[in-house]
This record gives C-alpha cells, sequence and structure tokens, in this order.
C-alpha cells in the first residue's frame, strides 16, 4: 500500500508549491540573487551593452562584437549606404525637395544617424578589440579607416540635419544647390579598391 495523499485538490497543492517556493527563497535568497545577477550582466556584455535596437540596420550587421571583423564593418556600412554617401544623401534630399511632408525627411535623417551611430560605436568596439589581441598592425589600419569613414557619414548626417532643423527651406535649398553641404565637399564614402 502506497502513502496517503497529502493534497488532494489542485488549491491544495498549488499552496504547498508556493509555501516551498518561500522558504527555499529565503534560505537560498543570497546565492540566488548572485545567480540574476551575474545573468543580467551576461546579458548586458552579449547585447554589446545595446539599450535599444534600431529597425533600419543592414541584415548583416552582427549583434555582438565578438564577431565583428572589419571587412564586416565595412560592408555593413556600404549596405547601409547603398554604396556611396553621395548619392544616398542626395537620394534622401531630393525626396525632401519634392515631398509635400517635411517631417518624413527628419524622421528618416534621424533613423540614419541613429543606424550611423551604432556602426559608430560597433567601430570603436572592434578598435579596442583588434588594439588588445593583436597590437598595431595592418587589421588595426584597416579598421581605424573604416571608423574614419563611419565618423565622415555621422558628421554629413549631422550637417544635414541641422540645416533641415532651422526651418529656412530657402536657405538648405541654396547650400544644396550651391554644393556647400560637408558631404558635397569632403571625398565621397564609397567601396574602397
Amino acid at each position: 500500500m502506497g502513502r496517503p495523499r497529502l493534497y488532494h485538490t489542485i488549491e491544495e497543492k498549488s499552496q504547498a508549491k508556493q509555501i516551498y517556493g518561500k522558504t527555499y527563497y529565503t534560505k537560498n535568497r543570497e546565492r540566488i540573487s548572485l545567480r540574476n545577477k551575474e545573468k543580467y550582466r551576461l546579458r548586458l556584455t552579449s547585447a554589446g551593452n545595446k539599450e535599444k535596437e534600431v529597425s533600419n540596420l543592414p541584415e548583416n550587421l552582427p549583434n555582438t562584437s565578438k564577431h565583428l571583423t572589419c571587412c564586416g564593418l565595412e560592408t555593413a556600412l556600404m549596405s547601409f549606404l547603398k554604396n556611396s554617401l553621395v548619392t544616398f544623401l542626395d537620394n534622401l534630399v531630393s525626396n525632401f525637395l519634392y515631398s509635400p511632408i517635411p517631417q518624413k525627411f527628419i524622421e528618416q535623417l534621424m533613423q540614419s544617424l541613429e543606424t550611423a551611430e551604432e556602426l559608430r560605436v560597433l567601430a570603436c568596439s572592434l578598435h579596442a578589440q583588434v588594439l588588445q589581441s593583436h597590437g598595431v598592425c595592418a587589421r588595426l589600419n584597416k579598421v581605424e579607416v573604416t571608423s574614419h569613414r563611419i565618423a565622415q557619414v555621422v558628421h554629413a548626417l549631422e550637417d544635414l540635419l541641422l540645416h533641415v532643423q532651422s526651418e529656412d527651406f530657402e536657405n538648405f535649398v541654396d547650400i544644396y544647390r550651391s554644393k556647400q553641404f560637408s558631404y558635397q565637399t569632403a571625398p565621397d564614402v564609397a567601396p574602397l579598391p
């Protein structure tokens, strides 16, 4: 003959389970807290300390800097720009000039700037990683060149955003037509030979 039942209803079982869980937690509170903190820290570092996801990041942009290579960073930059900074920004500006809604252009600029900033953060982490693991070498030089190119993209987007938010449309058009924006005067960010 088996032992008699301790709990006859589902409610009794759930109450007993809750009581056991509470007593277990009080006995092992410190150990559980340390384990949860370690999981939290691991989750933060594996996510690359990203606080939010950007929806328009290129698909080939890795989530962590562990798998990032210089070629991957350059590829991500080129897929974001669709192979040329000048054509990318000229398309944005021409859409703005012929669009009745300037707010949409500002939103596109903000999204593009966020994406470029994410690329810049990844470039900085890759720079530190290469410097730590390989020291000063040709690979580090490639990362620095790509970092500089990403910084140029960020600067060009900030320049456009600054002029658009000034709300002087005629001045914006004059600057664009006279090719005085920073992306129009600086060398183009195009695929490397």
